[in-house]
């Protein structure tokens, strides 16, 4: 049997903290023109960055300067992520994905959702925005093509797919103690 991680105790700390910090405010989802790096800016005092760094992924608070914001960083995920508000998080499967229910509203004024997923994988790190409930993938940080993964594809207008669970043991499943 596996080793069990403490990947599902470190992520759903970091989710009840993204979820105090970001109750009842509106988020944009942003892009470094560069580097591996989504913003979500809440405002000065509520924004982290996903760093997909291959290899040396976090996730971290900042303080933004508001000089820097224009220049080197641009809107990601489009109309489905500005303004929306994050309602929910969870770990996928108990894994090292974490997912975040963005909800918005459409022109018309109809609710609808989806999800920012940041995908904590050492060289396969990414982040992705899905639309909810059907799966498609809208934006993606660093694309995937066939060619690179033969076991699933990260482009838009894609199905999404996790990525697969490597034998790891959960949290979430039975494992035997030792005393």
């Amino acid at each position: 049997m596996p080793e069990p991680t403490s990947d599902l105790v470190w992520l759903t700390c970091l989710l009840r903290e993204l979820r105090t910090d970001f109750a009842d405010r509106a988020v944009r989802l942003r892009r470094h023109t560069e580097r591996p790096w989504v913003w979500i800016d809440g405002g000065v005092d509520r924004s982290w960055i996903a760093d997909m760094t291959p290899g040396a992924s976090r996730v971290r608070r900042i303080r933004p300067d508001d000089d820097d914001a224009p220049t080197e960083w641009r809107l990601w995920g489009g109309r489905r992520t500005d303004g929306a508000q994050i309602t929910d998080g969870t770990a996928l499967g108990g894994d090292r994905v974490l997912s975040l229910r963005l909800d918005w509203t459409t022109r018309l004024g109809e609710s609808a959702a989806s999800d920012l997923i940041i995908e904590f994988g050492g060289r396969h790190t990414n982040a992705l925005v899905v639309t909810v409930p059907d799966g498609v993938i809208v934006d993606v940080l660093r694309p995937v093509s066939g060619k690179v993964n033969r076991y699933r594809e990260l482009l838009p207008n894609r199905i999404y797919a996790p990525p697969p669970r490597l034998n790891r043991a959960s949290l979430l499943d039975p494992w035997p103690w030792d005393a």
